[in-house]
């Protein structure tokens, strides 16, 4: 496929006879033809039929009156009419699609069919002004290929004519013989008063826009002086023609005698790339320098217009596919098809010029040719507007020669699910606990349990029972704790737990379980994958030997938290401290499923290190656990971020256990029985094992605790969940006093059942007691409900003794409403299966129908040239932190770092209000913001940033869109460096 774009130019011929000289002056006309490509050979045949009502468009240019070209219209039998062109102007004129068309590729020479002149004179029944007719050129049959479901507007061609029939010769007539008169003094030329332009021509080989080692200067190059704003040929100050000059053998050139204007230069080459009229050249005698003799020329005044790029043509180039990404994974499978007409923009990197455009075709298949290889250039995708990316960058900065994989993915906005994904849950799975065998008299009761986001009361009475739906029951998972869902499918899972005196499943201690359509199966058990307790085993023996032999190795065996994302499940293994990538499509094996290792980031004793958690973010693995203190640690809490890249971990928030807690509840003397964290042991003491993380919307980080020892034998737990915020120098910081960055929570202000202020800073952010009865009932797990809501678990919502899941406003930390589920009954003579406040209840997540996330994407760039565009060759400045700001917060919700070409994402909701941030200081001295938004026409290579006042930071911001997908716009920054 050759590229969609052509500069036409016509030349005539040159008599050497000449005894004075003028430029041809005559007025020309275009005709041209739209037609139906029906045998698809790129070229009109007889009896292919015209195409009526196609756009036209003229760019800024007039006819020879100085008018205007309004926009037109193909006539019915395909052609189309300009009269009143002028010669030496450059005419741009762009086709724009019908629905269900689009422009074919074709090979656009500078000729006509055989036998078929490409200028004729005109005649008086022609009915036009011009004097010469443009016509049947390849160049102006322009081909239309049929594509249903095309939209309008989606495939637009450009070309180009520049028609210049040179210099008029005048031959003398044959001389009279005469007498031989006088001599007569010849005539005194006109003075040269005006300006003269020079500069130097080299060739770029690098693309960089600079001579440098690489390059050398250009000679024999024809090169013309013309007006800025019409293009027409610039005149001297005496009204004459300036004509075209030659760049010598150093790549000098200059022109003499300049009137005062603004002035562009147009280089007549076929050797190097042809970027039309480049520069802006500004003559004001007034404000220039006297010439000297090392300038070589004549006129008073001189500008010394610097260096200018020519790039050499060459054969390289690149194809690739655009096609509907119809599952949104970011990669082209065997049922995706290609999309028709998508326009695709090549640039190169110096004057922004457009090398070139292509258009899809039918497959969705575009190439295109005609660079040097290890040059830089600049791929743009136009996409439609009811379309969006599912992934791939719609602008491309490559050195040619690069591998690339240029094959871009789009979806239909209207099918990237606006209201649907984890914001717009419909409702929640948890599990519940059940005592003994999996196989005894509990079999029945049920472990896995879905419940209707709009549910409320009791789930364990008539009225409310139809609100929960059980999925699961003992004999078929036994005791579970961690909890995924896959929205692709709806398939649900569930990992093994250890907990006392309730048994493991069938398949063991280290198993996931897949509920599939009513299907209950074994995922994966890990002890059949790694080895015989891979995860730490244990027997149950359910009687008076339960707690001493099963309670030591609870937070220490079997599974932990478990989540989804992109195809895998994530489950933290506690007998390794290690987190486990487990394949959904693939039958998981020892070689795909991938073992990360969490090391001990600080505890003194690596034996008191326990993760749990585990969590999906912007992209990135989170993790965290405590330093138990059963070997001397201090009790404490660190989460921990995992590089990809170094296969590492970084602690993002550390903080100890020892802050005030409340009461448990009270004793039978009123007494407080206290709820401090104590170093984990085999007994009866609150013992803090975070059991959760996860990022509300606004990015703030929540972690529930589960109190271990509820799972060991204590009757009464006493769970904890606290809120984190990003503080603006990226780091986040532990809620104190009930207050989380400028946040205000509902318990800012608690006491607890003995009327001590409790939590830390003597606050929480979150209300989680029940009055008059514990200062905590939850959260065992913890999950986003919804744009600013958190869903938990936890027990006693209405009833004591009750299993319970609660809804919090996240912005306030209030409870909003609440659902249960059991009550366990206290009669001894009636045992219940349940276990009452004893952690009854496991993690929590949501389903939701599946979606498309929304991200934004931007770019931090070093902009050379400080003309606000992202140029191919201006690279990309990589390891800056990013923050994103939601709304009118003063703290960040998230923050990343830009990437080796300079790019960044961010997941962002929908239809929401955000800023990018970045600090000044994490800059070279010196350096300062480009200019903001340049181009309006090209928002995707824009800078969006501006100087925030006198905060030390750049801002830019954005309005995120009502669909998902990735988009471009209003996230980048171009820097422009400190000038030596």
């Amino acid at each position: 496929m050759k590229i969609l774009y052509s500069l036409l130019l016509i030349s005539g011929i040159i008599l050497n006879t000449a005894l004075s000289q003028q430029y041809d002056q005559r007025i020309l006309a275009l005709l041209g033809r739209c037609y139906i490509d029906t045998n698809n050979n790129a070229l009109y045949d007889e009896g292919e039929p015209g195409f009526a009502n196609v756009p036209i468009s003229v760019g800024n240019t007039t006819d020879y009156k100085g008018n205007t070209f309004p926009v037109r219209y193909s006539s019915s039998d395909g052609t189309f009419l300009y009269d009143g062109l002028t010669q030496r102007t450059t005419y741009e004129f762009t086709f724009t699609n019908p629905k269900d068309y689009y422009f074919e590729t074709y090979d656009k020479a500078l000729a006509c069919p055989p036998g078929v002149p490409c200028i004729r004179a005109t005649v008086p029944a022609d009915k036009l002004v011009a004097n010469l007719l443009v016509a049947n050129t390849y160049a102006y049959n322009i081909p239309l290929i049929k594509q249903p479901g095309v939209s309008p507007g989606t495939s637009v061609l450009t070309v180009k004519i520049n028609v210049d029939l040179g210099i008029v010769q005048t031959p003398s007539p044959s001389p009279t013989p005469s007498p031989t008169p006088s001599p007569t003094p010849s005539p005194t030329p006109p003075p040269i008063t005006g300006t003269a332009i020079a500069g130097l021509l080299f060739t770029d080989n690098n693309g960089n826009g600079i001579y440098d080692g690489k390059d050398i200067w250009t000679s024999g190059v024809s090169i013309g002086v013309y007006n800025f704003n019409d293009k027409t040929r610039a005149l001297d100050v005496n009204g004459k023609v300036i004509p075209s000059v030659m760049s010598d053998s150093n790549g000098r050139y200059a022109f003499e005698n300049l009137a005062d204007g603004v002035y562009c230069l147009w280089m007549d080459t076929t050797k190097y790339f042809n970027p039309g009229c480049v520069g802006r050249i500004v003559v004001n005698s007034t404000a220039l320098p006297k010439s000297t003799a090392s300038d070589g020329v004549a006129s008073p005044t001189i500008l010394r217009a610097g260096s200018f790029s020519l790039f050499l043509t060459g054969n390289s180039g690149y194809s690739g596919f655009v096609y509907n990404d119809r599952d949104f994974n970011g990669y082209m499978t065997s049922g995706d098809q290609g999309i028709a007409g998508i326009i695709v923009k090549i640039y190169l990197p110096v004057y922004n010029f457009l090398f070139g455009t292509v258009t899809t075709d039918s497959n969705g298949r575009w190439s295109f040719t005609g660079l040097q290889p290890g040059f830089p250039i600049r791929v743009e995708f136009v996409v439609p507007n009811d379309f969006t990316s599912t992934g791939a960058n719609l602008v491309n900065f490559i050195t040619v020669g690069q591998s690339i994989d240029l094959n871009i993915g789009l979806a239909p906005k209207i099918l990237t699910g606006p209201n649907a994904g984890p914001s717009n849950p419909k409702s929640f799975i948890t599990t519940c606990f059940v005592k003994g065998a999996y196989n005894g008299k509990y079999k029945d009761e049920p472990t896995v349990v879905e419940i209707n986001k709009d549910a409320q009361g009791k789930g364990y009475a008539q009225q409310s029972a139809d609100y929960m739906k059980v999925l699961a029951s003992h004999k078929d998972t036994g005791s579970v704790h961690g909890i995924a869902f896959n929205p692709e499918n709806g398939d649900k899972f569930v990992s093994s737990y250890h907990k006392t005196n309730s048994d493991f499943g069938p398949a063991g201690s280290c198993a996931i379980y897949k509920l599939s359509s009513g299907i209950i199966t074994t995922h994966v058990n890990f002890n059949d994958v790694f080895g015989k307790s891979y995860c730490g085993g244990y027997a149950h023996f359910f009687d008076f030997r339960e707690t001493s032999t099963a309670g030591p190795l609870v937070g220490k065996a079997s599974l932990g938290q478990m989540t989804y994302s992109d195809k895998k499940l994530y489950v933290t293994n506690l007998g390794k401290n290690e987190i486990l990538v487990v394949p959904i499509y693939q039958q998981p094996n020892s070689t795909n499923v991938e073992r990360i290792p969490v090391p001990n980031p600080g505890c003194s004793s690596s034996d008191d290190w326990h993760i749990f958690p585990i969590t999906i973010y912007q992209g990135e693995i989170y993790t965290g656990g405590v330093c138990s203190g059963e070997k001397g640690s201090r009790l404490s809490t660190y989460i921990l971020k995992y590089n990809r890249n170094t296969k590492s971990f970084i602690t993002v928030l550390f903080y100890t256990l020892g802050y005030a807690r409340g009461c448990r509840y009270l004793d039978t003397y009123s007494n407080c029985v206290s709820s401090v964290w104590r170093n984990w042991a085999n007994s009866d003491v609150p013992q803090a094992m975070l059991s959760t993380i996860i990022f509300d919307a606004n990015g703030h980080l929540i972690m529930a605790y589960k109190d271990r020892s509820g799972d060991i034998s204590a009757l009464v737990s006493s769970p904890e969940i606290l809120m984190a915020c990003l503080g603006t120098d990226g780091l986040f910081y532990l809620e104190s006093g009930g207050k989380c960055g400028s946040l205000v929570g509902a318990g800012a202000d608690q006491r607890s059942l003995s009327g001590a202020k409790y939590g830390p800073g003597f606050g929480n952010f979150f209300d989680t007691h029940k009055t008059n009865l514990h200062d905590y009932t939850n959260a065992f797990g913890a999950v986003k409900g919804g744009r600013d809501m958190i869903v938990t678990t936890g027990f006693d919502y209405y009833e004591a003794f009750e299993g319970s899941i609660r809804w919090y406003n996240a912005s306030n930390g209030s409870m909003l409403k609440g659902y249960s589920l059991y009550i366990t009954s206290t009669n001894g003579r009636n045992p219940s299966p349940t276990f009452g406040k004893q952690n009854g209840l496991g993690d929590i997540t949501s389903v939701y129908d599946a979606s498309l996330p929304q991200f934004r994407v931007g770019r931090l760039w070093v902009d050379i040239n400080a003309n606000g565009i992202q140029d191919a060759g201006e690279t990309g400045i990589s390891g800056v932190q990013v923050f994103l700001v939601y709304g009118e917060q003063s703290t960040p919700t998230s923050q990343t770092i830009s990437d080796a070409n300079g790019y960044f994402k961010f997941e962002v909701d929908f239809s929401s209000n955000y800023y990018c941030v970045v600090r000044i200081a994490d800059f070279q001295d010196g350096s300062t913001i480009t200019v903001k938004n340049a181009d309006p026409s090209h928002p995707f290579t824009n800078s969006d940033g501006f100087l925030a006042g006198s905060d030390g930071v750049y801002i830019s911001n954005f309005a995120s869109a009502d669909f998902g997908g990735y988009y471009f716009t209003g996230c980048s920054f171009g820097i422009v460096p400190k000038r030596q």
